[in-house]
């Protein structure tokens, strides 16, 4: 509503159409290519590799579009409870932090510790996507909001999630990456130290911002 009120106050009238057509693009734009990963994910994550792995692709695609179907169906019913939300923003970082904490705490601790054991990551996935969805979906709905009870923040309560899915019991040896293609894979020198240039820009950036 504030963005509404925004452009159909300040801009002239011939340019309010305009932007009303740059935010559907944009809204749509998005809207495919979540649509698009998810059939992707599916696709050739679950159903070629799980559920039919001799199936041929055009029972990939065909599977694809009937699953990608149904989402799309069930985000454009489930869109208006939003309605309710204090934030969408809040809300969507919300849920966009169910899923990514735990995928970033696997990927983080694998890219730091050669001696993770591949059961850990299976292990912080799975725990930290039910206990998310524990107290950000499931116990509010039955009327006991964990969060508030305990007065934790829902960013702060992210955060401790994501450092208890970083503990991991450690391998005998450390992990070795193996290949066989041809390519030179011999790390580029100076890539540290842009590495923490990039950092280093980035903090100061914020820090500008931040003023």
């Amino acid at each position: 509503q504030a963005y509404g009120k925004l452009v159909f106050d300040l801009l002239p009238a011939p340019l309010t159409g305009f932007f009303a057509a740059v935010m559907v693009g944009a809204i749509l734009s998005s809207f495919n290519a979540a649509l698009n990963s998810t059939s992707a994910l599916f696709s050739l994550g679950a159903y070629r590799q799980l559920i039919n792995p001799k199936g041929s692709d055009e029972q990939v695609v065909k599977a694809a579009k009937m699953f990608v179907t149904v989402i799309a169906i069930a985000a454009m019913l489930t869109a208006p409870l939003l309605e309710g939300q204090d934030s969408i923003f809040k809300y969507l970082q919300k849920m966009n932090g169910i899923y990514f904490i735990p995928i970033f705490s696997v990927v983080l601790v694998g890219m730091l510790h050669r001696r993770v054991p591949a059961i850990a990551a299976t292990i912080s996935l799975i725990t930290g996507l039910v206990i998310l969805i524990l107290a950000f979906i499931v116990l509010p709905l039955i009327g006991f909001d964990v969060l508030a009870a305990t007065g934790i923040h829902e960013f702060d309560f992210l955060g401790i999630v994501f450092a208890l899915l970083g503990a991991t019991s450690p391998r005998e040896t450390p992990w070795q990456i193996t290949s066989n293609n041809t390519i030179d894979m011999t790390p580029w020198k100076g890539a540290k130290w842009v590495g923490i240039a990039l950092c280093i820009i980035v903090i100061l950036i914020y820090i500008g911002f931040a003023k």
